[in-house]
């Protein structure tokens, strides 16, 4: 898991401090609390940002990153689900085992279906 993080980390540092094509993290509300740090109105750098990404996205190098992206997410989300089945089989071995010795011992709650 704490590969999967430092990915991440890496990613959005990436994103948030290296390249310059687009405004990742831009809110239109919080960036116009200073006013004086732009000179373009805010449906003009909406147009600009919007075209940046545009442009990003469509390149090599920004098709390459959402590649990237999109394949250390469906890593992570094997990870997940395979710590998730584990620990579900532990927990069930685990219950089974105390069944043995305490018979009396309550169901075992199911798993909320959301988990899956």
């Amino acid at each position: 898991m704490s590969f999967v993080f430092e990915m991440y980390k890496k990613y959005v540092e990436y994103l948030e401090y290296e390249q310059d094509a687009f405004a990742f993290s831009y809110d239109d509300i919080v960036e116009f609390e200073f006013p004086a740090f732009y000179n373009q109105s805010r449906e003009e750098i909406r147009e600009i940002n919007r075209q940046n990404s545009i442009k990003f996205i469509t390149s090599i190098r920004g098709r390459m990153i959402i590649s990237k992206d999109l394949s250390s997410k469906r890593y992570s989300l094997n990870v997940l689900n395979n710590f998730k089945s584990k620990t579900q089989g532990l927990l069930i071995s685990i219950y089974e085992e105390l069944k043995i010795y305490h018979p009396q011992i309550e169901p075992l709650p199911m798993f909320p279906p959301e988990a899956d």
